[in-house]
């Protein structure tokens, strides 16, 4: 379902609270472009010039219009290739466009995104593109890796790669708010199951005791105090 929104209000700016978000149970929100809609996971208004963090969908051959970047885009590819006039970006693709930059967002066979708006930090100026196909990750323990996809001042983003496991921890200072995204698999938390594009907010940990269900799982973790 899609529902058409036009007035103004906050969508999760209490950044004391814990926050779950699950996609299933959300309303797609049309965008001013044919084709383009959205999940909103947090935002300040539901304007077109908002700090918001979503998840998008393009539908196949849709495109939206060429547009600045004020203080920044961070995006990750979930499902299928993102793409603008820079290059093509498959699923399991990072991209930081910085503050000024523009671009002509599009997917040729369609996609879906997860996009935070607005948020970064006035001196960040750093253009980022990773995949979770890069040589680059890490050992974290025995069974996990982690790939680090950004960090400047106080704010780390990071991907952690869990297999054969049963509990796993994210590493992270309490002090700081944490966001997660499950882009793929299945994380149990207490009573609590987590699928992919489960979006967590929370005023230290996201996850307190977390296990794997039945699969490796792929998560978004990014640490900041300016989330």
């Amino acid at each position: 379902m899609i529902m058409t929104t036009n007035f103004e209000e906050e969508i999760n700016q209490d950044f004391t609270k814990h926050v779950i978000v699950f996609e299933g149970d959300q309303i797609w929100h049309s965008s001013p472009s044919s084709g383009v809609s959205r999940i909103f996971l947090e935002r300040n208004n539901l304007g077109e010039f908002a700090t918001a963090t979503s998840i998008v969908k393009f539908e196949a051959g849709s495109r939206f219009s060429s547009h600045i970047h004020e203080n920044g885009e961070e995006l990750f590819v979930l499902e299928g290739v993102f793409s603008d006039e820079f290059g093509d970006y498959p699923v399991g693709s990072y991209v930081r466009n910085p503050n000024g930059s523009i671009h002509n967002p599009f997917s040729e066979h369609g996609c879906k995104i997860f996009v935070k708006l607005r948020q970064f930090q006035f001196d960040d100026h750093k253009r980022v593109v990773k995949s979770i196909n890069d040589n680059t990750w890490s050992k974290y323990t025995e069974n996990c890796k982690i790939m680090n996809l950004h960090e400047h001042n106080d704010e780390y983003v990071y991907l952690l790669k869990c297999n054969d496991c049963v509990e796993f921890r994210l590493p992270s200072l309490r002090q700081r708010l944490q966001e997660i995204l499950i882009f793929s698999g299945t994380v149990v938390d207490g009573t609590n199951e987590y699928t992919a594009n489960t979006w967590i907010r929370n005023q230290g940990l996201c996850l307190t005791n977390p296990s794997i269900k039945n699969q490796p799982v792929l998560i978004y973790v990014k640490c900041s105090n300016h989330i």
